[in-house]
């Protein structure tokens, strides 16, 4: 009898252990603070992490160079990466979920510019913008001088940009507001024109269609006349998936102001 209900408490705890979900995120080994720092910590881990915990589920987080993270999204080694946003190559092997978290971006110039609203008025400057070779930059296709780089940080990248190697970059608000916050000797020499992009795409997180928590159905709302994106895809996520709840939990955790609070605590941090 005792061995019979051993062996069935194990078959229990085997099932428990299977029906649990380890969700990977894949980021790259750069920081990009507040959202991600070196130990993984910030705003990603304590806002997906959270969102997990309430579906059942556990973020672990793998940082990896983004081509070889791009390669084990495709086959589903990697579950999500957390700014991802829609392109008809990457709906191949992604789907797309609101992030919830804030990527608007700014343009970043020293105090000599003025407020800039508009590629004109940027362009009158006759400006050198960054461009980071394999990167995005929501400046592309602006018909600017560029200094051309790789893997740039945000240090290097406001170096240059004092030392007038380079006159404007695009940066996202959080980053760029949370860097200036803890370097005050820099503050006070740096613009940031929040009015320059307009009509910013839905800030996304894309994950792998090859996941095992991923599994979708027809889209009833698919609209075949428009072109794709992430709001007229032919599919969306099933209802009993993890990345349906996951989405789910995000959007109530939005309701409830917890996504702000971590955005005030690590404001907070360097104040």
């Amino acid at each position: 009898m005792i061995r019979i209900i051993v062996l069935l408490s194990l078959l229990f705890m085997a099932s428990m252990a299977q029906d649990h979900c380890i969700v990977t995120m894949g980021y790259k080994p750069k920081p990009k603070e507040p959202y991600i720092f070196a130990d993984d910590s910030g705003i990603y881990r304590d806002v997906y992490g959270e969102a997990f915990s309430r579906i059942g589920c556990t973020l672990k987080i793998i940082r990896l160079p983004k081509l070889r993270m791009i390669q084990k999204m495709k086959n589903g080694t990697i579950d999500f990466y957390p700014a991802f946003q829609f392109t008809k190559e990457r709906a191949a092997y992604a789907s797309f979920v609101p992030s919830k978290i804030n990527h608007k971006h700014v343009l970043v110039t020293r105090t000599d510019y003025s407020e800039i609203t508009d590629v004109k008025q940027l362009l009158a400057r006759k400006p050198t913008l960054l461009k980071e070779i394999g990167g995005y930059s929501a400046l592309e296709g602006i018909p600017a001088k560029r200094f051309e780089t790789t893997d740039i940080s945000i240090q290097k990248t406001m170096e240059l940009l004092l030392k007038h190697r380079i006159d404007a970059f695009n940066s996202i608000q959080v980053i760029i507001e949370y860097y200036l916050k803890k370097h005050d000797d820099e503050a006070s020499k740096i613009r940031l024109s929040k009015h320059f992009f307009k009509n910013e795409k839905i800030h996304t997180l894309g994950f792998s269609r090859a996941s095992p928590y991923f599994t979708e159905k027809n889209n009833d709302a698919f609209d075949p006349r428009i072109p794709i994106s992430e709001k007229n895809s032919p599919t969306v996520a099933d209802e009993n998936s993890v990345v349906y709840r996951f989405a789910k939990a995000l959007e109530q955790m939005e309701d409830e102001g917890f996504i702000r609070h971590i955005y005030d605590r690590y404001r907070k941090r360097v104040e």
